[in-house]
């Protein structure tokens, strides 16, 4: 669908994200693929109305390739994903000394982050994608770093559970 081409497109677009981003966007594109492309109306949840502006704007703009999401403040980005991906964790993640979600055992539902499609994870991921442009110089930071962790540690465990799902539901009753 066209939604899948236009994110891959976005997301593939990002200046030095490496190996680590190259694997998020795989297990993006994994998930999505499992979920058999199929995308939800609804938007993924905004607990705290703390999802970052430029997703509004880039919603705003009818999820444009081409029109630049500006950046008003760079900090503001950074601060304002991490606070809504610390809201959109389910309530068994443990969080860090600053509340942010550590990489850790899987203990329970993924609840609002099973939201498959255009208005899924497909809008956490491009943030990060704006905030990686608004990085100085080549090398990427350590914070960045740490959420494209996260993120992909979040992906491979709902892709894990995708695909046992699906094989689940293939199988024959007996």
């Amino acid at each position: 669908p066209k939604w899948m081409r236009d994110g891959a497109k976005l997301l593939q677009g990002c200046p030095e994200g490496g190996s680590e981003w190259k694997e998020a966007v795989a297990n993006w594109t994994a998930l999505e693929e499992t979920y058999g492309l199929k995308s939800s109306s609804a938007n993924l949840p905004s607990p705290g109305k703390v999802r970052p502006e430029e997703v509004h704007q880039w919603l705003k703009n009818a999820r444009s390739t081409t029109k630049k999401v500006i950046v008003k403040s760079h900090e503001m980005l950074v601060k304002d994903w991490w606070n809504w991906w610390s809201a959109l964790a389910p309530a068994w993640r443990e969080k860090d000394g600053v509340g942010r979600p550590k990489i850790g055992e899987e203990n329970g539902e993924w609840g609002d982050l099973i939201h498959p499609g255009a208005n899924g994870l497909l809008m956490v991921l491009l943030p990060l994608v704006w905030w990686r442009e608004g990085e100085p110089g080549n090398a990427a930071g350590e914070d960045w770093l740490s959420a494209v962790r996260d993120v992909s540690w979040v992906l491979e465990r709902l892709l894990s559970a995708a695909k046992a799902k699906y094989v689940h539901s293939l199988s024959p009753t007996l």
